[in-house]
């Protein structure tokens, strides 16, 4: 880059050659990285921004980064205003190639000079140009007569921004400009090599100008640039972060774990690119060196990584490290919980047992932090059972799981000193779900023997149950036994063997008292109410332990239970609950009195049709029979639809009922006696008619089934049921009585299937029809 003699033009690149970029992407480059103008008088003068200035940059290229290195040197000719005039020679290669071969900045300089840049002519072929290889011994002895101090702040700065050196002494151009560059060769050598890469250095940049190189000799630095005093240094910069970690790692290694020279060679070995901007790189490459020193700083400090504590264990190079920092990797090891950090701790401590190496503080140490690191996997962080699970089996595996067991239960502890530790709880996770995962836990623990297992297990059973008691939350213990009844709980004890070992304790006995009501026989609807106020799965838990208790209980607790649900079914359908009651009350057992069974039967058809299932029996059949039953059935149906309907969130819940129910009419034969046929439209008659039925739609569909029966049927025209239907029909729905009627053949009604509509709802029968 220069410009013609004796010509008025600005400074362009005059001539260019080689394959990696074109005329303009070589002016791009410079300009990019220009270090300023130089001042006329440093022709004449031994000044400190005398040229030349020589520049390393790098420039992105689709093979791989480019290395690049600018000479600016005084050409002896002048301009047209008698200026004289600047040229820049430029040579650059592939990263790669340095890569496998590290060289010098001083070697590309040498390059550079001999391949005589300047008076190539343009278009040319690529230089050939042969590079000395990267010399450890050269830089070493250049960090020694800088001063490894100064030099090395000097490379930990340039991990977090630009650096400027001020202060350098004049000396004659050439000698100056190699002075520098031994400087900077040695800054770059305590750094990666793969991050010169990136790294853009000059022996001199003008403070004034906007340049963008990283480091370099300056006159006034720029604002935000660390400044490094050539002539004081032992008066250095400040170092943060990354960078201070840096310095204090290479410093350690250059003072302990051997020479300068081997970090140089180390870092040098370090060649795959990387931005300068990464002092965890930076940090990652040195301590390949001394893996241990790293990870001992790491420990002492709190900033290893797991892989550093891991390898620590797996290396057994743990026991190089003082008690205090083997108990921190332990810890560290124990909050990951992962089944091969668990594994690792488990062997470690086998083996100090072996070797009669456990005294007891370190032993209620261990017990401890196991502990406390259970609890925070259950009440502070999001839960996770699997890893307390594990933890108990390292417990156990190390004979201490009796008394790590009762803690973890202790919620009032955890949450206390959580944000002591600095760990606040974690809102994402309600206590609902900490008490389902902590009663999962316990039940799993007969299986392994560590609770209610007889005398063997006798104190841990006390000391749990006195953690339920005082220091977990109330809801726990209800849900150990509403998980206990579930279909497939896994335990070898019941629901029932849970709930005398939690009664074992006045407070809980209290607390649990409406499940032994019903274990009792003595259910009533204020039973029900209670446990419905704690949730609509435990009222179904309720149900379960009754049925487990024997058909008795189960029988007397039906009655109120299925109140409840007729209060609460919309709930029920909104959250999409379903399914479990209509398994649940399909199999349920009412009294073997027949009196007694038809109300019950007539709730549960009731309570199946409305949650989208099919009644335990056809309709036409519950209607047909003698001594008033069908009579009995159809009352109590239609009581209860009442029922359903007033609840004051009902809102369109009878018209969805009313659709399950056509549905199934129009499915199942009808009654072919009178009466029976009576009885069943009569009961659809009562639940076409009740008044919060704000859709039409539903009622016309119940009326076309019936409308198709009685034309079917003329021989029941007499019924005064079927006068009522047909007057309701001719009034409400006439196009049904038309021949033309598209929907009176109509069977597709909805397919009977779980609920999940959400519906308004109910009231009672104003005698209108």
């Amino acid at each position: 880059m220069g410009k013609e003699p004796g010509s008025n033009n600005e400074y362009t690149v005059l001539r260019s050659g080689g394959e990696f970029f074109p005329r303009s992407g070589f002016e791009e480059i410079l300009r990019r990285f220009t270090p300023g103008t130089p001042p006329p008088r440093s022709i004449e003068e031994p000044v400190r921004d005398a040229l030349p200035w020589v520049t390393v940059s790098y420039a992105p290229h689709s093979a791989g980064p480019m290395l690049g290195i600018a000479v600016r040197t005084w050409s002896g000719q002048v301009d047209g205003a008698r200026r004289p005039i600047a040229v820049t020679s430029y040579l650059c290669l592939p990263f790669a190639d340095l890569a496998t071969a590290p060289v010098s900045y001083a070697a590309l300089y040498a390059a550079v000079r001999e391949a005589k840049v300047a008076e190539r002519s343009d278009g040319g072929p690529p230089a050939s140009i042969t590079l000395t290889r990267f010399d450890p011994d050269d830089v070493t002895a250049s960090i020694g007569q800088f001063g490894l101090r100064l030099v090395a702040t000097t490379a930990a700065l340039l991990l977090s921004g630009p650096v400027a050196v001020i202060g350098a002494p004049a000396d004659t151009p050439g000698e100056q400009a190699a002075e520098r560059l031994r400087f900077l060769d040695a800054v770059a050598a305590l750094l990666p090599y793969g991050q010169r890469s990136k790294l853009v250095t000059s022996t001199w940049a003008d403070g004034g100008s906007a340049h963008r190189i990283r480091l370099a000799f300056t006159n006034r630095p720029r604002p935000g640039h660390s400044i490094v005093h050539w002539q004081r240094p032992d008066d250095l910069p400040a170092l943060h972060g990354g960078g201070a970690d840096y310095f204090q790692l290479l410093m350690e290694l250059a003072t302990r774990a051997g020479s300068v020279h081997e970090i140089v060679e180390h870092l040098a070995a370090a060649a795959v690119p990387h931005r300068v901007n990464d002092a965890g790189h930076a940090v990652r490459c040195l301590a390949g060196l001394d893996p241990m020193l790293y990870a001992v700083q790491g420990v002492r400090d709190g900033t290893a990584s797991i892989e550093q504590y891991r390898w620590l264990l797996e290396t057994d190079r743990i026991e190089e490290l003082d008690p205090d920092d083997q108990s921190d990797t332990m810890l560290v090891l124990l909050a990951e919980a992962g089944p091969q950090d668990l594994g690792l701790v488990t062997r470690m401590w086998r083996r100090r047992i072996a070797e009669n190496r456990v005294s007891d503080e370190q032993w209620r140490g261990l017990v401890h932090a196991v502990a406390a690191t259970g609890q925070d996997l259950l009440w502070v962080h999001l839960p996770d059972p699997a890893a307390v699970g594990r933890l108990l089996d390292l417990a156990d595996d190390l004979g201490f799981a009796d008394q790590v067991l009762p803690a973890l239960l202790d919620a009032d502890e955890a949450q206390r000193e959580a944000p002591r530790g600095g760990h606040p709880v974690d809102p994402r996770a309600s206590t609902d779900q900490r008490c389902r995962e902590a009663a999962a836990l316990l039940l799993r623990q007969p299986q392994r023997g560590r609770l209610l297992a007889g005398r063997s297990t006798a104190i841990t059973d006390r000391e749990t149950l006195a953690v339920l008691t005082s220091h977990a939350p109330v809801r726990l213990a209800y849900e150990i036994i509403r998980q206990a009844t579930e279909p497939f709980a896994n335990g070898a004890s019941t629901a029932r063997d849970w709930l005398e070992w939690l009664e074992t304790s006045r407070p809980l006995r209290n607390r649990l008292r409406p499940f032994r009501n019903v274990l009792n026989g003595e259910p009533t609807r204020a039973t029900v109410t209670t446990v419905g106020k704690l949730g609509e799965p435990y009222v179904l838990a309720l149900l379960r332990l009754a049925r487990q208790a024997g058909p008795k209980p189960a029988a007397a607790l039906l009655p109120p239970v299925l109140d409840w649900l007729l209060d609460t079914a919309p709930q029920i359908i909104r959250g999409r609950r379903t399914t479990v009651w209509i398994d649940e009350l399909s199999s349920s057992d009412p009294q073997p009195d027949k009196a007694a069974r038809l109300p019950v039967e007539a709730a549960i058809d009731l309570l199946l049709l409305t949650f989208g299932a099919q009644p335990r029996a056809p309709l036409a059949h519950r209607v047909t029979g003698t001594s008033g039953n069908g009579d009995r059935y159809v009352e109590m149906f239609d009581a209860r639809f009442r029922q359903l309907c007033a609840s004051p969130r009902a809102g369109g819940l009878p018209g969805l009922v009313l659709t399950q129910l056509a549905a199934h009419v129009a499915a199942q034969p009808w009654p072919t006696g009178p009466t029976a046929a009576a009885m069943l439209l009569r009961l659809l008659y009562e639940a076409v008619t009740v008044p919060e039925l704000t859709d039409d739609k539903p009622a016309e569909q119940v009326a076309r089934t019936v409308a198709d029966f009685l034309t079917s049927r003329p021989d029941l025209a007499d019924l005064t049921e079927a006068t009522a239907w047909r007057t309701r029909i001719a009034r409400r729905h006439p196009h049904l009585n038309q021949p033309d009627d598209p929907g009176k053949n109509d069977r597709r009604f909805p397919r009977l299937g779980t609920v999940t509509d959400q519906t308004r709802f109910f009231g009672r029968r104003t005698g209108r029809e």
